[in-house]
């Protein structure tokens, strides 16, 4: 399992999964000797640290129902955890004031610029506000957002927040309806002994990664900066393939010899400029969906068999169809098979049933609807061009003309809801020259007319607080009422979050439901 969740592009998913690698990660710049491992220190510490977990834990157990825990999860738990990190906190018993604002930190760094740290206790949620004794809630600000605050009027970039079971790092941003963190699941990451996700805690967090002094550069701002372009890189890489993959389907499709009823409907209009792009672009969805599926190993339910994921890997997967299209030169112009191999595929995702040997369920949805493709569905195209169209949405162009195939896993729905707002403003459009026709894409403003807009991430966030959250703290709550078994009340509240039914009202890029399952 992973013990670490990064929200908002704060850091790529890049540089994390291979931050041993990056700048600052020798045993130097650490303040170990020579002969030290990294990895082996971090080892060291996350031996330490489980310790004092299961200390912390007998600790919290004889507490008081109504008693938060500040204490023992700052003098039991944190102070000692982030003292092995090299940090060396003070407690600041007083809110600092500045302007009209006051801003609850408890503790700063006294070895390394006075580094905001704020340690509240292990009952309190990071993004609920507190309540009053009356049981209704405070005016006072969740400890996100007192950070966040924090950080914005400050010369701070960044700074700390747990409540013992969850640390945050947050950094400065003006966006304050928007969300950027780093998150390290600290309960997870003890109790599963997960040495990876601690190892890149330890190079992320050690307090040589912060700066000297308040406003100086630092490593995790070289870490940000890094990502940010990184991101800015795969999105208008991402935005451009997509671009050229539509371009070569939409004249694939509509120059096949045997495409002849489809060009036909075209000149007379039974089918719609519109209608084609519409077709073209939920073929490229589907792709992109089931890319982002496979390499998230989410095709297949949990307890399918070992033999039905083979077949589905060896026969169907849009895996073994990447594999080909790295060999598109040598497909044969005049074969459209293919196609026809991938629409096999598609069925799995269509109908109820089909897909039931390979241990694979249909989607649902207009996306995976099986009269989606329309006259794509009865239509032709050669297999060279096809394959250069997967491949153009399978590898990314390096220097020197070298391909890498992308890893859609590390992408962000953000890159996939850029992407979607940028074919929003072309219009597909067919033209004819005798009788041979050609597709492209021109400047248009139909989303006016359409009222097709993407959904940008600051207002899907306040939409879930106003909708999902209070639907999820309702139904938790109602499950592990009356229930004392620590395991029957965790289960209880995992069929409870299961049971919830999403819908997304825009049914766009999908933005709204990936970050209701996040």
């Amino acid at each position: 399992m992973i013990s670490f969740e990064v929200k908002g592009g704060l850091f790529s998913a890049d540089l994390l999964e291979d931050l041993s690698s990056r700048q600052g990660q020798m045993p130097a710049d650490f303040g170990l000797s020579s002969g030290t491992r990294v990895t082996d220190e971090a080892s060291r510490i996350l031996s330490m640290a489980r310790n004092q977990w299961a200390n912390f834990k007998l600790e919290i157990e004889r507490l008081h129902p109504e008693d938060p825990g500040t204490s023992k999860t700052r003098s039991q738990w944190i102070i000692p955890f982030l003292g092995s990190l090299g940090y060396e906190l003070q407690f600041h018993a007083s809110h600092e004031t500045i302007g009209e604002s006051s801003f609850e930190i408890s503790h700063r760094t006294a070895n390394k610029g006075q580094f905001p740290v704020h340690i509240s206790g292990f009952r309190k949620s990071l993004d609920e506000s507190p309540e009053h004794a009356s049981g209704g809630r405070s005016k006072r600000d969740s400890a996100h957002v007192q950070m966040q605050e924090y950080l914005n009027h400050t010369e701070h970039l960044y700074g700390i927040i747990t409540n013992g079971y969850k640390l945050r790092l947050l950094r400065d941003h003006h966006r304050l309806t928007g969300i950027q963190y780093l998150e390290w699941d600290l309960e997870q990451l003890m109790e599963e002994n997960d040495l990876a996700s601690f190892a890149m805690l330890y190079r992320m967090l050690h307090v040589s990664r912060i700066p000297k002094r308040q406003g100086e550069d630092s490593l995790m701002e070289q870490y940000h900066q890094h990502s940010v372009e990184e991101g800015h890189r795969v999105r208008d890489k991402l935005k451009t393939a997509v671009y050229k993959c539509l371009q070569l389907l939409g004249n694939g499709f509509i120059s096949h010899p045997e495409n002849e009823d489809l060009r036909g409907g075209m000149a007379i209009q039974s089918v719609s400029d519109i209608a084609y792009g519409q077709q073209l672009r939920t073929l490229v969805y589907r792709l992109l969906f089931l890319f982002v599926s496979e390499d998230r190993k989410l095709v297949h339910a949990p307890g399918s068999t070992a033999l039905g994921q083979q077949l589905y890997r060896e026969h169907y997967s849009l895996n073994r169809f990447r594999n080909l299209a790295e060999a598109w030169v040598s497909a044969n112009p005049r074969h459209s098979d293919v196609w026809e191999q991938l629409k096999a595929t598609f069925r799995l995702f269509e109908e109820e049933g089909i897909g039931a040997p390979l241990a694979v369920s249909p989607l649902g949805g207009e996306l995976f609807a099986p009269d989606a493709l329309g006259e794509l569905r009865d239509a032709r195209i050669d297999n060279r061009t096809f394959l250069k169209a997967i491949d153009l949405l399978s590898r990314f162009e390096q220097e020197k003309g070298h391909r890498i195939r992308i890893n859609y896993r590390r992408i962000n729905v953000e890159e996939f809801g850029a992407v979607y707002e940028s074919l929003l403003e072309l219009n597909p459009e067919v033209t004819f020259t005798g009788v041979k026709a050609s597709f492209h894409y021109i400047d248009g403003e139909s989303r006016k007319g359409t009222g097709s807009y993407y959904t940008h991430q600051d207002l899907v966030k306040q939409l879930l607080k106003t909708t999902l959250e209070p639907v999820v703290r309702e139904r938790l709550a109602a499950a592990e009422a009356g229930i004392k078994d620590p395991e029957e009340r965790r289960q209880r509240k995992i069929e409870a979050l299961l049971g919830i039914t999403v819908c997304d009202p825009a049914c766009g890029s999908g933005h709204f439901l990936v970050a209701a399952a996040r």
